[in-house]
């Protein structure tokens, strides 16, 4: 039902629905939060490795009501979606990995997208990546994140 643009390197916005009501709707099929392209890890595109907006991702649903298929054992009122990363999401509180959707239903609601932008001078010409996040500053529990990707053609480099 909800789908991620198989064109979405970069950063993607919390989506957030509220008040909606699905009918005849399996909750365990709500979205799959696919795994970057391999083919995204170039030179020309995220370096090394893919880029990382598709598994950086927060689908929120509050005042969610379900009919026709009642008794789901994910047929929540308020939750988030978000995806599977490995070592890393399994440590959430409160989430729940599903392996329908490649990803967690969550019931935690402290969850938010984090954006930084590189103020230094050069920061039109190289960019900064890999960085990595870590889970209650456990450096073995973390999540790398790369840069957005070159939307251009100068190998690697950020465009101008």
């Amino acid at each position: 039902m909800i789908k991620l643009l198989p064109k979405s390197p970069d950063f993607i916005t919390l989506q957030h629905f509220e008040n909606l009501e699905f009918v005849n709707c399996e909750a365990d099929a709500l979205t799959y939060f696919f795994e970057p392209p391999p083919g995204w890890a170039n030179l020309a595109d995220c370096g090394d490795y893919p880029c990382t907006g598709p598994k950086n991702t927060i689908f929120s649903f509050s005042n969610i009501k379900w009919t026709g298929l009642e008794g789901q054992k994910n047929a929540l009122k308020d939750f988030n979606l978000i995806p599977w990363v490995s070592g890393y999401t399994d440590k959430f509180p409160e989430c729940t990995k599903m392996d329908s959707i490649n990803g967690h239903i969550c019931t935690n609601n402290d969850m938010g997208i984090l954006v930084w932008e590189s103020q230094d001078p050069d920061s039109i010409d190289r960019s900064i990546q890999p960085i990595y996040i870590n889970y209650n500053q456990d450096a073995s529990i973390q999540n790398k994140l790369n840069s957005y990707m070159d939307h251009n053609c100068d190998s690697f480099y950020n465009s101008q």
